[in-house]
């Protein structure tokens, strides 16, 4: 083989290295930190009209004095 393939493969091996590299440190990190916390925020202010509409009909909770 010549020099240009030789270099050509190592190239190839060193970036399919690096590739792993960083889908491992990726995965790690999500590990880690999991999902995002804006993610549920949403997903909890949607929720909320309904949970109003329900309690309309329902007497005020007692105030603390």
């Amino acid at each position: 083989m010549s020099e240009l393939t030789l270099t050509v493969m190592r190239l190839g091996f060193l970036a399919v290295l690096w590739l792993f590299v960083i889908v491992a440190v990726q995965v790690i990190r999500s590990d880690l930190f999991g999902t995002r916390v804006t993610q549920r925020g949403a997903r909890r202010d949607a929720a909320r009209p309904q949970q109003t509409a329900t309690r309309q009909g329902q007497a005020p909770p007692p105030q603390r004095q």
